[in-house]
């Protein structure tokens, strides 16, 4: 099984100003033999790196598997979505499309 790992944990992982022991901590998690990226963490990885830590990263996730984002699962996304304004919560649109990848790549 192939895990996706949240954006923000990549973000603090590659942060050339985290502290080491936070790197530490995270490094188990970012050098898996079984991770695989969504294509909205691709995105938001890829859209919030400064531009030259962006082409570090391209040249060292290609290895890692990235899982496709069918268009029937925008759907799913938005019913995710509905119920939090409601309970004082929300997430942006891509937040909300995680879970349903991750879901339907088992």
């Amino acid at each position: 099984m192939e895990r996706v790992i949240e954006t923000s944990v990549w973000v603090d992982f590659f942060r050339p100003r985290t502290p080491p022991a936070v790197k530490l901590q995270l490094k188990p998690w970012v050098m898996r033999h079984d991770l695989a990226l969504c294509e909205p963490v691709l995105c938001e990885l890829l859209r919030s790196a400064p531009a030259a830590q962006r082409s570090f990263l391209q040249r060292h996730l290609p290895p890692i598997p990235v899982l496709p984002t069918p268009a029937p699962l925008w759907p799913d996304a938005t019913r995710f979505g509905q119920p939090l304004p409601s309970a004082g919560g929300v997430l942006g649109a891509v937040d909300l499309l995680r879970a349903p990848v991750c879901l339907n790549h088992r």
